[in-house]
């Protein structure tokens, strides 16, 4: 399970890190200027500031595969809109999703790996994500020269939902519940 959802973070990562790079091009392309690409950086803080008032209960591998295939789908929205406050909700929405992922996947990662390999196996998770976005960036700056900007958010979009529904295929990573004692025993310590 857990070597599972490290890979699936890998190519989740890779996907994501791409905006880092695509959004001034795109602001660029559809003539938003640098006002628009601000409105386009903030309007990610914002989304992630609304999900800071949502409480997870019981979070699961599955939740961070949901989070992240919408997350994936409004990528691939993006490559498909012109309009800029239409361009902004979206943004928000990918916002709102980063913020969901990053408090899903850490909760359930504390919950399932054993207390005694908890650093190791987080500091090789990290390694993993952290790994995979110089390199994404790289391949989306380069890939820029010839497909532009919408496309990058296109393939990073189809790469994390394609990602996500493989994951999710696997019965061993739907069905997985914390065992509620093993959790228990982990946080008392």
């Amino acid at each position: 399970m857990i070597f599972t959802m490290a890979v699936f973070a890998l190519f989740a990562n890779a996907a994501v890190s791409t905006i880092h790079v695509s959004s001034p091009f795109f602001a660029k392309d559809l003539g938003f200027g640098v006002t628009g690409f601000g409105w386009m950086t903030a309007a990610i803080g914002i989304g992630a500031l609304l999900f800071s008032v949502i409480t997870i209960a019981n979070p699961r591998p599955v939740m961070t595969l949901y989070t992240c295939f919408l997350q994936g789908v409004f990528f691939l929205l993006v490559s498909f809109v012109d309009r800029f406050w239409l361009v902004i909700l979206l943004f928000v929405l990918i916002g709102f999703q980063e913020s969901a992922v990053n408090v899903i996947a850490p909760s359930v990662n504390h919950s399932m790996i054993p207390k005694k390999m908890l650093g190791r196996v987080i500091s090789v998770m990290i390694l993993v994500m952290t790994g995979s976005q110089p390199i994404s960036q790289a391949l989306a700056g380069w890939a820029m020269k010839w497909i532009g900007p919408q496309s990058i958010f296109l393939y990073a979009g189809l790469l994390e939902m394609i990602a996500a529904v493989i994951v999710f295929l696997f019965p061993f990573v739907r069905r997985f519940q914390v065992n509620k004692k093993e959790s228990a025993e982990t946080e008392t310590v």
